[in-house]
């Protein structure tokens, strides 16, 4: 392999290595044993440039840690190819807490099965590594979370990520028409940060973190297929809106072209009339 026009001799473990973040990107994790070596930057990144077991061997080699290890840490080494690693994965920052007892004084990029950026060890809300929010006073967060494995565990992780991607959508929507009931406790304080972030940022890493409960609440419903079967075949909302009432403000129904809830309904139904043989 060559690097700079040199050939890179991979012969024994580097002086000063790191274990990997559990689920961390390769590359995450090249660049992390780079700079606690004093590498030039993208020097031990350039050895993964298309995975293959010679260049496992030569990870292993520089880390000091046997493959099974690794791959044990960092899936991308247990797939043929980097590629391979599917819509459902999310590499973010992991919570700086966690950081800073696996990787003090670096930075980690890891691979996540859902969208949902919370770390429930130390209940830290990473909606932007930027503006981290602490939500030990907010139980209700911590019960949607409970609540959204258990419907993963129902539904599976495809149909329920698909299900909260939707609610997510138009949970958004509602908050925009101002028709969604959120909780009154707004206790959300921010947590010490690792650059600065935007107002806008700021804003939009409260209110994800604010709307969760009820976009969790919503997932339930889309992602079991018996009220999904139901919705689809009513004509009106007036038999199902008791399920979600106590989500919308009591003047809110369903009508419109642009109604968030009506637009879910009718992509479902064109969905499902093209997707019969």
């Amino acid at each position: 392999m060559m690097i700079a026009g040199r050939p890179l001799q991979v012969v024994r473990r580097l002086p000063r290595t790191t274990p990997p973040f559990p689920d961390e990107v390769v590359l995450s994790y090249l660049s992390r044993l780079g700079q606690i070596n004093s590498f030039p930057d993208g020097l031990l990144m350039s050895l993964w440039i298309t995975e293959n077991d010679r260049q496992t061997a030569l990870i292993s080699t520089l880390s000091g840690y046997r493959i099974p290890v690794l791959q044990c840490a960092l899936p991308e080494l247990r797939l043929k190819s980097p590629q391979m690693m599917g819509p459902s994965w999310y590499t973010h920052a992991p919570c700086y807490r966690c950081a800073a007892r696996r990787a003090p004084g670096q930075s980690v990029n890891a691979w996540h099965r859902r969208r949902v950026r919370l770390c429930p060890i130390h209940w830290v809300w990473m909606g932007n590594s930027r503006y981290p929010l602490l939500t030990g006073r907010r139980p209700d967060i911590h019960a949607a979370y409970r609540r959204h494995r258990r419907l993963e565990a129902r539904f599976g992780r495809q149909a329920t990520e698909t299900a909260f991607t939707a609610a997510s959508n138009i949970v958004t929507k509602w908050a925009e028409m101002n028709v969604l009931v959120l909780p009154s406790s707004e206790d959300l304080p921010a947590a010490p940060a690792t650059g600065t972030a935007s107002p806008r940022e700021k804003w939009a890493t409260r209110a994800s973190a604010h709307q969760y409960p009820a976009t969790v609440a919503l997932t339930a419903l889309l992602a079991d297929p018996a009220w999904t079967e139901q919705a689809l075949a009513a004509r009106t909302w007036d038999q199902l809106r008791p399920t979600f009432a106590h989500l919308v403000s009591v003047s809110y129904n369903p009508e419109g072209m642009s109604d968030p809830l009506h637009r879910w309904r009718r992509d479902a139904r064109d969905q499902q009339y093209f997707s019969v043989p």
